[in-house]
């Protein structure tokens, strides 16, 4: 588990900082858009495609740490199922009269305890999710911070950063592919 920690933080740094000696101003440029037309175009400094490249590390470390979790959502998701149907069987009304089915409510109980336990299985990867949240929040506040100054004065819905990797139409902005919305 340690070892392939340090194997991915590893490659991400070298990923990263290759990236960034190989990143250029001139490469990278934002366009701002309202209601998909172009408001602002500005080449980025080094400065701001540090910002954004270290941001892009972030959203693909959060990418793959997600994947544990996303396949431990169908599980809860049935254990939950199982749980609210044993539970609406188990306690049934009829007018005056309620009636408990004990054997249905241990069943229930059963099941309440496999969820926790599974959950508990996975507490690493939801502490290392909520730790990346963290993370991306400060990069992308730098991000935002980075790029202030580019559309302070502008009117904007959506922003998009266009680097040399992107080969896509730079100023389509019906996709949310590359694009970024700024709040």
């Amino acid at each position: 588990m340690k070892l392939a920690k340090i194997t991915l933080v590893a490659t991400a740094i070298v990923a990263v900082s290759s990236h960034l000696s190989l990143a250029k101003p001139n490469d990278y440029r934002l366009i701002a858009f309202e209601n998909c037309d172009v408001v602002a175009e500005h080449p980025l400094d080094q400065n701001q495609i540090d910002a954004y490249l270290a941001l892009q590390d972030s959203e693909q470390r959060m990418a793959s740490l997600e994947k544990p979790v996303d396949a431990l959502n169908e599980k809860i998701d049935r254990y939950s199922s199982k749980i609210g149907n044993l539970t609406s069987q188990a306690i049934s009304e009829d007018g005056d009269m309620l009636t408990i089915d004990r054997a249905l409510l241990r069943e229930q109980e059963l099941a309440a305890k496999e969820l926790e336990a599974l959950m508990k299985t996975h507490e690493s990867d939801f502490a290392s999710l909520e730790k990346e949240a963290r993370i991306i929040e400060e990069k992308a506040h730098r991000f935002e911070n980075a790029i202030a100054p580019l559309i302070k004065d502008k009117d904007y819905d959506r922003v998009r950063i266009v680097g040399p990797e992107y080969s896509d139409a730079p100023y389509r902005c019906d996709s949310d592919e590359h694009a970024m919305t700024m709040m």
